[in-house]
């Protein structure tokens, strides 16, 4: 799936084939990172979720930041 997005925006016109694509995951390792800069993504934020937060809180601050940054 994201494959096709980033196709579609880096193949769209002028007013969107520049557009930052910004990736939000959970915890993940370098690998994965450096995979998804190799597929066109502009930046990832990695999201440290530390094994003392509950699931709820993991969820709570994972949001906040989406929020965050859609505002």
């Amino acid at each position: 799936v994201l494959d096709s997005i980033i196709r579609a925006v880096r193949s769209g016109d002028r007013n969107t084939r520049f557009s930052p694509i910004i990736v939000i995951a959970d915890d993940c390792d370098f690998e994965l990172i450096l995979h998804l800069v190799d597929m066109g993504v502009d930046d990832v934020i990695s999201l440290p979720i530390h094994a003392y937060l509950d699931e709820p809180t993991q969820d709570r601050v994972i949001e906040a930041v989406r929020g965050a940054l859609a505002s």
